[in-house]
């Protein structure tokens, strides 16, 4: 039970984070004009709204392809196709959502731009994974990894981390997994990023309890979760 308490605490925090920062977005698009710059804000408002309201993150993930390729804007039109195959994806389309993260690698190598292709080669190894190929999951995680220490992206590097550990464990190697979070922790810790933290903390706990039956363990990192999870609240509610 407490695994899902910290999983609806970290959830809550995360609606209530993205729902105002949204619609500063949407407001904020209003009065932009056709550029890059209104193509950057649609494709933010899209990866705000793929886990509360689909739908419409894929209309403003499709606005935001046809007005790069309107301005034959390739970095934008990369991540409308990044966002696309996130939508995709999560509902299990993965012809799709392999189709659009190959076309986000390409115009990310094209651009030499180390942040879209980690950030491309991560949901390629996430929507792996869900596919049940961990061999390549793997591979394109730590390839992630890599582009992201190129431009000393610590905070990308910790979530390449994370997602290797949650590979691991779906492949039924927990203690490899437990290894990646630490690491992913460690860089949350140095950073002093709560929501990683917490999220961090919540996945070792899940392993502990799940995987390895080590149930002081599991108890000892959910509860660490819990007190990030209520720092962010805090945070939150002082804004």
């Amino acid at each position: 039970m407490k695994r899902f308490y910290i999983l609806i605490l970290l959830l809550l925090n995360l609606y209530g984070w993205s729902q105002v920062k949204t619609d500063s977005l949407i407001k904020a698009s209003f009065a932009m004009k056709n550029d890059s710059n209104k193509v950057n804000i649609y494709v933010k408002i899209a990866r705000e709204l793929l886990y509360t309201d689909a739908l419409k993150a894929l209309n403003y993930c499709d606005t935001a392809e046809i007005l790069a390729k309107k301005l034959k804007y390739k970095r934008g039109l990369s991540k409308a196709y990044n966002a696309k195959g996130i939508y995709y994806r999560n509902i299990s389309d993965f012809d799709n959502g392999f189709k659009y993260q190959f076309e986000a690698i390409k115009l990310a190598e094209d651009l030499k731009d180390n942040k879209l292709l980690g950030g491309a080669f991560n949901n390629l190894g996430i929507l792996f994974k869900n596919q049940g190929n961990y061999k390549k999951s793997i591979y394109y995680l730590k390839l992630a990894h890599l582009a992201f220490g190129k431009i000393g992206d610590k905070s990308s590097q910790a979530t390449a981390l994370q997602n290797l550990s949650n590979t691991y464990r779906r492949a039924k190697q927990p203690d490899v997994a437990i290894v990646y979070s630490l690491q992913s922790l460690k860089i949350f810790d140095d950073l002093n990023d709560i929501f990683g933290r917490a999220s961090a903390y919540n996945s070792l706990g899940a392993v502990y309890m799940d995987d390895k039956g080590e149930y002081n363990k599991a108890l000892n990192y959910f509860l660490q979760a819990e007190k990030n999870c209520l720092k962010l609240n805090d945070l939150k509610v002082s804004m």
